[in-house]
């Protein structure tokens, strides 16, 4: 049984290893007690508590009255008390949410009461659950105020539906979409599909993206909607959520078109997406940054399908080819999600839009559409995460300022630029830092634009940290708090001395180029569109004989002579119009002294960003050529020439439609020789779908002697031209006429065609809000999304309006003025975030662009306006800080260690009990630590080849015990489990652990381990040692029923002295067993624990004095001589009964096994301050060592008889044992065969007490 001590100490640990703080009052509300726990919660010591009044504990801080109510009103009445809430800002620890559970308990035998209070903190708990229903409600909100369609359904059945599916299927209310399946809805045309997609996401439980389909309302009206499909659980069972959105305006705005080309490509340069344009099976366009997006340097990326082909992602490359012939083939609405990979390597969301171009079979021939990257709304950690180390090693220098001027921010390209490091810059002043020249003469001009929220660019000339001076372009942003006061800046900075080389050796070539022209003896001047002449060279000023400042005022319809002028004219604007490169023109001019000069010029098209603004004009002095040709030209020979020369086609035909004549542009056309021709009709040149319209022209020239049309002619390659073909009748058997080709407008007004086509699909395919308005602010352009934001139904509701029409005055106000600001400065506003209320009282946030409209003439005739919506990304950020600080509360609540690190094995974080065992007070004093910086450095080789492992195999390791050395240096046993951390990409990217404590678990696990070991090796003992006993037993009592049967049987025999021998064997038999007996029973009771033990202080001299005498006659028997070397008193602690029998066993063993004449001598000596060592030494027969190892052990049988036969019962060694063992002392046995043993033992010896 346990003694009270043990029984204290026993509860006082269970006590004290309580989790919960325990605080013991006694029955006038004094703390008597208090657990570990309490301590450490309340961060007080136990003098600053016992014996303290509750409502007195930190200085009178706990009187608050939910506390005096429990213990002055409710526990009075009842014995128990649990779950009691309390709310109350605690001394030290702060406002602090408590569960209490308090019990009066009755203590014996003074009945005294006693209250015990278990405390549980529930505070962040508490804080949990507001946080997850303040998220559930706004959830509830976002799902009713959502304009899309959400309905989720179970089992096959709508269990729910939002407003906007109510509205959307044309229902009175919520309780006519109940009970319903969704695929009743689905138009028979997709309900296969649909079907299809649904089983398919069953089985693979992956989300289906956005498709177009066709539901049938209620009234049997048609919708044009998108659909998603996302598998969800629903009131703990499976179900899917469905978003159905309204797509009807869209389809509508995308079949309409816009006459503005301009325009159109002016929203098309501001998009934030990219634009695509694939000939299927040939090339493919990108309008946009495509190789900014896809990493490559400017021009890098292939233009070729094969290239995309190549970065798409492996796993998703058959899902995108699906939908492609999905799209081709069924006409299933394109629009899928999937990865690409930079140039770099990274992998990046897109989400591919896109419509095919058919033809007249329905085949399709071109598929265009547009691609946005998404990552961020597919993984916004990610995102977040990318944005920083973007903004880390990015080529710029992105430096952020305080007010004051001191780095708060300086990122490796600033690092690279400037020469300083971000530990050598933070706090720093830029200034002093980045010294510039003229920095005072800007410093006011720059805060003005800052303060007003505007940014500010400029160049500057910068010293490095080496001193060296470089050029920089600088842009500064301000930094705007949520109250709209500055706060800060940030600046970024480009090393632009290479561009400021590259424009030094442009304005020496232009220089040169200036000097060869000036110099050319060829005529060369250039004009505007207006014909006013900008440049002439001197060639130019001779042959004019003006000077430059005089030629340059001129109109170079000022030196045509007025029959030509018509003429010119007309030559400029079909060169201008039809876009001709260069074309040929000789015309005479006359100069500033009346000389006529006829000129031949090349004129060529000047273009500045694909716009004409000008010609440029190459020509040389042709007076005496044209004077000749003149000579030439009354000649017929000469006229035949001119025909034959002849831009036009001019050819003559007979009544039949046969060729006649023909000149050369006539056979160029149609690409064949004279001869070949004059074997023809033009019908033989007229395609199957043009002779009804040849056969109309022909008749109508018979009719009227003369027709012009537009007619289809085929080479005789076969290849299809376009001609306006213009005859006369000259005779009643043939007729003129003139041919023009006109092939190349004809493709350029089809391409110019396509391309609006094109531009105006792409703008309704974006999903961002675009408009155009004109210099008056009125609407000119909307697309689905802006007439969306604008609460209207349709464009004719925006066209024409201003923003005073369609948005608070307020905000009109403000768009009016930032359009204003662009008209004036013709500089574009990007990026700006807005928010707007939209007609179901939703707030979207935009991402909006400005950027100007011009003309041809680059004069400003509006703007262009762009608006992305970013309110998911901003409701998604929203909800990832919720979710952080939720999961934050979860990991810090739960009672199992946390932590998580990065691939390199730095500490990322950990939970409260995880950084209390690594020692410190804070979990963010462990962030950038490693295990070699821990106190159980010693097991991190061990931890972190263990991590390595989960890494390096994505797999985790689970359950693995593992020793740890605690910060006060005691090793403890964990069962640590650990899992791969892996990103969006599918990259490992750290792990994530957890541990407990099974330290007191193994304990018990080896203390029983031990415990089962042992009672093995004491039963196999028992066991062994009764076999001994038993045989010893049977022996003597063979002897005696021998012995007693021979005496029966012979009795009247005996003679008086053979009775009396053999009454002394019987004796001498029973005495044996006897003392075997007896030595057994005192054994047993060792065993047991039932023999008394007593230990006292006695006199050592004394023990064996009286010993020996009980051993004296057996001695003098056989002539042995017993020494006793201790000839002084000496003081032992010991049980007499117990020692003096070790002692006699021992004197005993030595007589017995002593020859005759024999020495047995006894004697102690000291071996350390409180020890003796008692040893008694024969010269007797010795043990042999085989023998010597299996003394003392019961379970061997070591037994033999003595010198003189005497006998021998084997326990005397073992009872010597255990009642020395019983002392906690030691016996041992030194021996040589022949030559005799040494037992001896040690006791404690006692100095200066009384001797018993």
């Amino acid at each position: 049984m346990k003694s009270t001590t043990e029984i204290n100490e026993f509860t006082e640990n269970i006590f004290n290893t309580v989790r919960e703080p325990l605080l013991v009052l006694d029955k006038d509300l004094r703390a008597i007690s208090a657990n570990q726990s309490f301590y450490n919660f309340f961060k007080v010591s136990e003098d600053e508590i016992i014996g303290i009044l509750i409502y007195d504990l930190g200085n009178h801080h706990w009187e608050f009255p939910k506390l005096k109510e429990l213990f002055e009103k409710i526990l009075p009445k009842k014995k128990s008390v649990d779950n009691y809430e309390v709310e109350h800002d605690f001394t030290g620890i702060g406002n602090r949410t408590l569960i209490l559970n308090a019990r009066q308990i009755e203590s014996t035998p003074e009945k005294d009461t006693i209250i015990l209070i278990a405390m549980e903190d529930i505070t962040e708990l508490k804080l949990a659950e507001e946080k997850m229903q303040e998220s559930e409600e706004i959830y509830r909100e976002l799902v009713e105020a959502s304009p899309d369609g959400i309905i989720i359904q179970q089992e096959g059945k709508i269990v729910f539906a939002n407003r906007s599916s109510t509205s959307l299927m044309r229902a009175s209310s919520i309780d006519e979409l109940i009970g319903k399946s969704v695929i009743d809805f689905v138009h028979p045309s997709y309900k296969e599909i649909v079907i299809d997609k649904m089983i398919a996401m069953n089985k693979t439980g992956k989300a289906l993206p956005f498709a177009e389909e066709i539901f049938l309302r209620l009234d049997a009206s048609e919708v044009d909607v998108e659909v998603k499909a996302i598998p969800i659980v629903f009131d703990n069972k499976p179900a899917v959520q469905i978003i159905v959105r309204d797509i009807t305006e869209r389809k509508q705005i995308e079949s309409a078109l816009k006459t503005s080309e301009e325009r159109f490509r002016t929203a098309a340069g501001t998009l934030t997406d990219v634009v695509y344009e694939w000939d299927i099976n040939q090339k493919l366009d990108w309008y946009g940054d495509i190789d900014g997006i896809t990493g490559y340097p400017l021009g890098g990326f292939p233009r070729t399908f094969e290239a995309w082909s190549v970065i798409v992602h492996p796993e998703d490359k058959d899902r995108v080819m699906e939908a492609l012939e999905n799209h081709f083939k069924n006409r299933v609405p394109f629009s899928v999600d999937y990865r690409t990979k930079r140039m770099d390597g990274e992998w990046r969301w897109w989400s591919a839009r896109g419509t095919a171009l058919r033809d007249d079979n329905g085949e399709p021939y071109k598929m265009i559409g547009s691609i946005t990257d998404i990552t961020e709304r597919k993984d916004i950690q990610n995102r977040i995460k990318f944005k920083s180390d973007l903004l880390s090693h990015i080529g710029q220098a992105v430096v952020a300022t305080d007010l004051q001027g001191s780095v708060i921010y300086w990122n490796k390209g600033a690092e690279e630029i400037y020469g300083w490091s971000s530990a050598e810059a933070m706090g720093k002043s830029i200034v002093a830092l980045t010294p510039t020249e003229h920095a005072k003469e800007y410093a006011i001009e720059i805060m003005k634009a800052l303060s007003e929220g505007k940014s500010w660019s400029g160049e500057f000339l910068v010293k490095r940290k080496d001193g060296s001076i470089f050029p920089a372009y600088v842009t500064d942003t301000p930094i705007i708090d949520s109250d709209g006061k500055l706060i800060g800046i940030i600046g970024i900075s480009n090393d632009i001395t290479e561009r400021k080389q590259a424009e030094e050796a442009l304005q020496e070539s232009e220089k040169r180029y200036r000097q060869v022209i000036e110099n050319a003896s060829d005529i060369i001047f250039t004009t505007d569109l207006k014909g006013n002449i900008l440049f002439g060279n001197n060639a130019a000023l001779n042959i004019s004989g003006y000077s430059l400042e005089e030629f340059t005022k001129l109109n170079y319809l000022n030196l045509a002579l007025p029959e030509f002028k018509r003429k010119i004219q007309f030559f400029y604007l079909r060169q201008f119009k039809n876009k001709l490169p260069t074309s040929r023109l000789d015309f005479p001019l006359k100069n500033k002294f009346g000389d006529i000069v006829w000129l031949g010029l090349n004129s060529n098209l000047i273009f500045e960003n694909d716009k004409i603004i000008g010609f440029h004009i190459v020509g040389r002095d042709i007076t005496e050529r044209k004077l000749s040709m003149d000579a030439l030209h009354t000649s017929e020979a000469k006229f035949r020439s001119y025909v034959n020369d002849s831009p036009q086609g001019i050819f003559v035909v007979n009544a039949k439609g046969q060729y006649i004549d023909a000149n050369n542009a006539a056979l160029n056309q149609i690409g064949c020789s004279k001869e070949y021709l004059l074997q023809k009709t033009i019908a033989d040149f007229l395609p199957k779908e043009e002779l009804e319209n040849g056969l109309n022209h022909f008749n109508k020239l018979v009719k009227e002697g003369k027709a012009t049309s537009e007619l289809g002619l085929l080479k005789s390659n076969g290849e299809k031209i376009y001609v306006i073909l213009d005859t006369v009748k000259i005779s009643n058997d043939h007729f003129l006429g003139f041919s023009t080709d006109i092939t190349e407008r004809k493709q350029a007004a089809e391409t110019l065609s396509n391309e609006r086509t094109l531009l105006r699909t792409i703008i309704d395919l974006i999903p961002d809000a675009i408009y155009a308005v004109d210099i008056e602010g009125r609407k000119i352009l909307a697309n689905a999304k802006e007439i969306e934001l604008c609460g209207k139904n349709s464009e004719d509701e925006i066209i024409g309006k201003t923003d005073f029409d369609l948005y608070p005055e307020s905000q009109a106000q403000r768009y009016y003025e930032e359009d204003q600001i662009i008209i004036r400065s013709g500089k574009p506003a990007l990026y700006m975030e807005d928010t707007l209320k939209g007609k179901d009282g939703q707030i979207h946030w935009l991402l909006g662009s400005k950027v100007p409209l011009r003309d041809v003439h680059g004069q400003i005739t509006g703007i262009v306006g762009v608006n992305h919506d970013i309110t998911e990304r901003k409701l998604a950020e929203e909800l990832l800080s919720e979710s952080h600080q939720i999961i934050e509360g979860i990991i810090n609540t739960i009672p199992v260690r946390v932590f998580w690190k990065d691939k390199n094995l730095i500490y990322l974080g950990c939970n409260n009990l995880f950084a209390q065992d690594a020692g410190f007070t804070n979990p963010e004093e462990i962030i950038g630590k490693n295990d070699f910086q821990m106190a159980w450095h010693s097991q991190a080789e061990l931890y972190r080849a263990d991590d390595h492992k989960v890494i390096e195999s994505s797999t985790a390791r689970l359950l693995v015990e593992e020793p740890q050395t605690t910060p006060d240096g005691n090793v403890i046993t964990l069962l640590t489990s650990k899992i791969p951390m892996v990103n969006s990409a599918k990259e490992t990217i750290g792990i994530l652990g957890t541990y407990i404590d099974i330290s007191d678990r193994k304990r018990a696990e080896e203390e029983i381990k031990k415990s089962h070991e042992e009672l093995v090796k004491l039963n196999a003992q028992k066991d062994k040692f009764f076999s001994i006993i038993a045989h010893d037993l049977k022996s003597p009592f063979n002897g005696l029923v021998n012995l007693t049967a021979l005496m029966a049987d012979t009795a009247e025999n005996f003679s008086l002295d053979e009775f009396v021998e053999y009454s002394k064997m019987l004796n001498k038999t029973a005495g044996n067993i006897y003392t075997l007996l007896d030595n057994l029973l005192e054994w047993s009771q060792i065993q047991k624990g039932s023999i008394s033990f007593n230990p006292k202080i006695y006199d050592l001299l004394s023990m064996v004095s009286q010993s020996i005498e009980t051993i004296y006659q057996d001695a003098l028997n056989k002539r042995i001589t017993i020494i006793n070397e201790i000839n002084y008193p000496q003081n032992v602690y010991a049980d007499e009964k117990s020692i003096s029998t070790v002692i006699r066993n021992l004197l005993t063993n030595a007589v017995k096994f002593t020859r005759m004449d024999g020495k047995v001598v006894v004697k102690s000596r000291r071996i350390d301050e409180d020890t003796l060592q008692v040893s008694i030494q024969d010269n007797g027969v010795g043990i042999s060592d085989e023998d010597v190892k299996k003394l003392f052990r019961i379970e061997e049988k070591v037994s033999s008889l003595g010198t003189e036969g005497e006998p021998s019962t084997g326990l005397g060694l073992l009872l010597c044992k255990e009642f020395v063992e019983m002392h906690g002392q030691k016996i041992w046995v030194e021996s040589e065969k022949n030559k005799g043993s040494t037992f001896s033992f040690t006791l404690k010896e006692e100095n200066g007490h009384e001797t018993k």
